[in-house]
């Protein structure tokens, strides 16, 4: 399975086949974070596939926290993002984690003061080494942070991704051109399949559910209602600055819907609608299996941050 050398490229910066990639490839950035390029080749193009479902489960294990930035870096034990929610109340956005220590273990008042509880509540149940050692990239679905083939094949089958780039269509295409963090072009190519679980999908795959909408009551909740249906999702968009006719919806297809959207909107604003898409599943999600709710503005800046992802995420670790 090409993802499992994609670890191996990653993870080994000093192994031949690394060096030959980097070499013609990233030279000056990192593995984890470098774009396709111009004129990839085939092996260069599958490898890249692969590391975006790599990514989608990479994380930070907090060691001394002088690695890991405290914001735009997957370093919370929690899917699928592992990021902060919103930004920091007074530290300044560079800060490394290394600063929410002291010799004992977290500094709770902290953050308890500096985060939201939803993010402080997961911060403080992160266990510390008994002797700090450096931050360590793992892999969080593999058994002690390792990477299997199995745990790989089990999450693209839960992320709904095809087996291989060979088997994408031209929708799956759009995506995967747009400069977004590989979490980003997962969700899309969720969105493309209609493979989200909504509940009328659920319903569609023979459960029985009762309700709707979980942040408007309404009857049905599809694709289209949740990224902009939604009367939650109507304000979401007011606020983002995005043009509401970029999004609005004219028709029941979600193909045709998409399409539309690609055709009207340039790069800069098809990266903008993709992140609020995310952001609007994610908050969604929050609201059902967490009790959480976030105001319009924090689900705004949330992603708006996940724009600038790309170019910090994980730029500090191997290669």
């Amino acid at each position: 399975m090409l993802a499992k050398q994609a670890w191996r490229v990653a993870m080994n910066p000093d192994s031949l086949l690394h060096c030959i990639f980097q070499h013609k490839y990233f030279s000056g950035s990192s593995f984890l974070a470098v774009d396709r390029g111009q004129s990839p080749s085939f092996t260069w193009r599958s490898l890249l596939y692969s590391r975006d479902l790599l990514v989608a489960s990479l994380r930070w294990q907090i060691g001394d926290g002088e690695s890991a930035s405290i914001v735009g870096v997957p370093w919370l034990p929690r899917p699928i993002s592992f990021q902060i929610i919103c930004k920091l109340k007074s530290l300044p956005e560079d800060t490394k984690v290394a600063a929410l220590l002291d010799e004992a273990g977290w500094k709770e008042p902290l953050v308890r003061d500096e985060f939201l509880q939803i993010d402080a509540y997961c911060i403080l149940s992160i266990r510390l080494p008994n002797t700090r050692s450096p931050d360590e990239l793992i892999w969080h679905h593999g058994k002690k942070g390792k990477f299997t083939v199995k745990s790989a094949y089990q999450l693209a089958c839960m992320l709904g991704t095809p087996a291989s780039p060979s088997s994408r269509d031209g929708d799956w295409r759009l995506a995967w051109d747009l400069q977004l963090a590989p979490k980003i072009k997962l969700f899309i190519w969720k969105v493309y399949s209609n493979a989200l679980p909504t509940m009328t999908n659920l319903r569609n795959r023979g459960l029985r559910l009762e309700g709707g909408c979980p942040l408007c009551d309404a009857m049905e909740e599809d694709i289209m209602h949740v990224l902009v249906r939604c009367s939650f999702a109507r304000l979401i968009w007011a606020v983002s600055g995005v043009p509401w006719k970029l999004v609005e919806s004219h028709t029941e297809d979600v193909m045709v819907w998409l399409r539309a959207i690609h055709q009207r909107a340039d790069r800069e604003e098809l990266e903008m609608i993709a992140v609020i898409y995310w952001s609007l599943w994610y908050h969604r999600n929050m609201r059902i299996f967490e009790g959480k709710e976030l105001q319009a503005v924090e689900v705004v800046d949330m992603a708006k941050r996940q724009l600038v992802r790309k170019k910090i995420v994980l730029a500090e670790g191997p290669g």
